[in-house]
């Protein structure tokens, strides 16, 4: 203020996104069932093969409260993804709490010969999932 006083007030808000907002819907994604969507396309130069991979998981952050409840929702969430192509690292991603629900990645590489795309997944309760795709090489 103008006679140096200072005032502060809070409240919380339910944001559309962000690390504490609440998830799309009461207990976020299911974890059952097939969690990992992969779409293969092979680039216009004929040489990069094009990779969006979908994950399904909750990626809660423990930070948000339930409406309903108004209890903290427990932390569970993605923390690494290792790609291999034929049992070597294409890239490993470290993730932590800020991705979001049900993430998408994308990336290209040059597939030189026929072979085998590995994608594994563990998140912070030390599950595990994976999915393996042949993959042609491509022209030269």
């Amino acid at each position: 203020m103008n006679d140096g006083a200072l005032h502060m007030n809070s409240r919380f808000v339910i944001a559309a996104g962000g690390c504490s907002a609440p998830p799309l819907n009461r207990y976020g994604s299911s974890v059952s069932g097939k969690r990992i969507k992969t779409h293969l396309r092979q680039a216009t130069d004929d040489q990069t093969m094009n990779v969006q991979l979908l994950i399904k998981h909750p990626n809660t952050s423990g930070l948000q409260l339930d409406p309903i409840t108004d209890q903290y929702i427990p932390a569970h969430y993605i923390t690494d993804i290792t790609i291999h192509f034929d049992n070597k690292v294409l890239m490993k991603i470290e993730t932590g709490l800020s991705i979001s629900e049900n993430p998408s990645f994308n990336f290209s590489f040059r597939p030189e010969r026929k072979g085998i795309l590995s994608i594994n997944v563990m998140d912070n309760k030390k599950l595990e999932f994976s999915e393996d795709i042949m993959i042609d090489g491509l022209s030269s």
